[in-house]
């Protein structure tokens, strides 16, 4: 299953400065100094670099880091999540081919898999991984 990590300040700041071409010292002075979920960009980069900060490119960047915020910054795979079908999940939602060899990603995180009827599950609490097991361990038994 896939996961969407999403734009904060900080990351907003350092990929769209990179890419006006701004300072890379200064871009990292304004990323470090601001608040990683907070919806201020202009103010701390008048912080980080007081009267230096004019100019259209750093205006642009405060513009562009507000409106990149919650925005997804790329697709992943989500460490825990799967999801189960009776049918290949090539002929039922888009795939695509994991970075790890031999492993599938369902781009689609949780809420669309849901939605059109998969069972999911997340295998990254203790207390699933034990059902999971106790699962395994009843088939077993069963398909005797």
């Amino acid at each position: 299953m896939a996961t969407f990590p999403s734009f904060r300040a900080r990351g907003a700041i350092r990929e769209l400065g990179k890419a006006l071409g701004l300072p890379p010292a200064e871009i990292e002075r304004v990323a470090r100094g601001a608040d990683g979920f907070a919806h201020g960009v202009d103010r701390d980069v008048s912080s980080a670099l007081g009267t230096r900060a004019h100019g259209s490119r750093w205006e642009w960047l405060q513009r562009l880091a507000q409106e990149a915020m919650g925005l997804p910054r790329h697709i992943s795979q989500h460490p825990g999540g799967m999801i189960v079908s009776t049918q290949p999940l090539i002929d039922c939602c888009p795939v695509l081919p994991a970075a790890m060899e031999g492993r599938q990603l369902v781009q689609w995180d949780r809420t669309p898999a849901a939605d059109a009827g998969f069972l999911k599950i997340d295998l990254l609490g203790l207390g699933m991984l034990s059902a999971v097991e106790r699962s395994v361990e009843l088939i077993a038994r069963h398909a005797r």
